[in-house]
Formats: C-alpha cells, sequence, structure tokens
C-alpha cells in the first residue's frame, strides 16, 4: 500500500486518506508493513488486516528497534512474519521469496484469486 495522501497526488482530508487506506487493506492480500519508524497509523492499519485475514510481512532494520507490543501483537498472529534486515537489496530479497511462497501455497490449494508479480 501507498501512503494514500502521496498515491492520491494532492493534499487530501483525513476522512479521504483513511476511506482511501480502508479501501486499500481490503483488497489487498498480503500487507507488507515497514515497522523501522513508529506509526500509529501502522499500527492501527495491521490490527485491521488481522481482524480481516490478511497475511502480514513486518520488515525493519537490524539497528532499529521496534515496539514490544508490535512485536508481540504480529508474533502471536499466525498469519505474520517479521525480518529484521541489514540492506535494502536483503529486505526486497526476503519480501519476494515470501511473496512467491505465499502464491505457491495458494497456487496448491487451489484457490488462486489473482497471481501475484514480483
Amino acid at each position: 500500500m501507498i501512503h494514500s495522501s502521496t498515491a492520491l497526488g494532492k493534499e487530501c482530508g483525513d476522512d479521504e486518506v483513511m476511506a482511501k487506506d480502508l479501501s486499500e487493506l481490503g483488497n489487498a492480500n498480503v500487507i507488507v508493513a515497514y515497522l523501522g519508524e513508529p506509526s500509529l497509523g501502522v499500527g492501527a492499519e495491521l490490527v485491521i488486516a488481522m481482524q480481516q485475514g490478511k497475511i502480514i510481512l513486518g520488515v525493519y532494520e537490524s539497528r532499529k528497534r521496534i515496539s514490544r507490543f508490535m512485536r508481540g501483537l504480529l508474533s502471536s498472529y499466525e498469519k505474520a512474519s517479521l525480518y529484521e534486515f541489514g540492506s535494502l537489496a536483503e529486505a526486497c530479497g526476503w519480501i519476494t521469496d515470501a511473496l512467491r511462497a505465499q502464491q505457491d501455497q495458494v497456487e496448491s490449494d487451489g484457490k488462486l484469486v489473482s497471481r501475484l508479480t514480483v
């Protein structure tokens, strides 16, 4: 998901940003969340994603400390994976592998909804 105020190409009101973010969450199969900076919005979106049964991939730099609450929350959710990375290339590789694994699982279950392109 791209931050809505940027994706819409203009300064947006709070209601418009919230509506766009909720719509994007609802349409997503997998949520990739950057956890290296504290964000109430990201935290709220992840809880909503969990309630919707979404797969969550959380990434953060090894030099960053993430919220213990967020780490505990995602660790307790069976559809979430956390990855601590050293470089952006490393993070991109892990995300790509995780998305491919998810695609393979969906295909083997015979429930392919849409093909992931990575």
